[in-house]
């Protein structure tokens, strides 16, 4: 069940990605590329794949580059939002 703090987040952040694609390589994933993105592409990139990526959002390959779907990275900035971490 959702609480009402992350139904607020997961509403923030689908307006804020309203104009993103919905396919994202994350070489594309930077605050300068999507409007609204808290990250740079290298802080971003580590929080996927360093340590902690099983905490990151499902992400897969196009060819050689890493992508994640946009809905996938709503709901982990949501949840990030809720922790206190984005």
């Amino acid at each position: 069940m959702r609480t009402p703090e992350k139904f607020e987040a997961l509403e923030f952040w689908r307006k804020a990605a309203k104009n993103w694609p919905e396919l994202i390589l994350c070489k594309d994933a930077d605050r300068g590329m999507l409007s609204g993105f808290p990250y740079k592409r290298a802080y971003f990139r580590n929080l996927i794949t360093g340590k902690a990526a099983c905490a990151g959002p499902e992400t897969f390959r196009i060819g050689r580059l890493l992508a994640v779907e946009k809905e996938s990275l709503i709901q982990w900035l949501a949840d990030r939002t809720k922790e206190g971490g984005a």
